[in-house]
């Protein structure tokens, strides 16, 4: 099976979640949208038979590993977190969206060699705090994440550009017309 046909068989599995987090206007299909329009549009692409250029080879690549990371995550809460209750998820959305970001993060300074052992275990411990909340449900408000967020921020190396993937993609979409 090539990448292409695992893309395909993937997406197959994970509709009826895309579709109903399309449907509710949830807050966590930003981090999916531009990501599947880019990728549906190669995978087209490649399916006329399209000779694709080689970056464009490499954007499909690490959006279907970034959509499958997230998707995975995203399901994961979804069943076992919050029991399918498509409500209690998006009420929860601005957290989920943010544990996926601080994900994003750590694998954005990993791989700019800028994770130091401090700061990979400072983002863990956000990160464990982010899940408890998820995972038992328990209040939460945006001053929270602003205050996670200013944590954050004060461990960040200085002038670094991190821009999140689904932030790239909607930049990539822009590119290919895709709006």
């Amino acid at each position: 099976m090539n990448i292409y046909e695992d893309y395909n068989a993937y997406m197959v599995d994970m509709k009826e979640l895309i579709k109903r987090l399309e449907e509710t206007n949830s807050g966590v299909y930003v981090l999916l949208e531009d990501v599947l329009k880019v990728t549906k549009y190669i995978y087209s692409e490649h399916e006329k038979g399209s000779k694709l250029e080689d970056v464009l080879e490499e954007i499909f690549e690490a959006g279907y590993g970034y959509l499958s990371n997230v998707l995975s995550d995203l399901n994961i809460m979804y069943q076992d977190y919050f029991a399918s209750n498509i409500d209690l998820f998006n009420y929860y959305a601005p957290l989920i969206v943010y544990s996926i970001y601080l994900e994003d993060y750590r694998c954005h300074l990993q791989a700019e060699e800028l994770l130091t052992e401090e700061r990979e275990e400072f983002i863990k411990k956000v990160e464990e705090e982010v899940d408890n909340v998820l995972a038992n449900k328990l209040p939460f408000d945006m001053e929270m994440i602003d205050a996670w967020e200013e944590r954050i921020l004060n461990i960040a190396p200085k002038g670094d550009k991190f821009e999140p993937v689904y932030i790239i993609y909607s930049m990539i979409v822009e590119e290919l017309r895709l709006i």
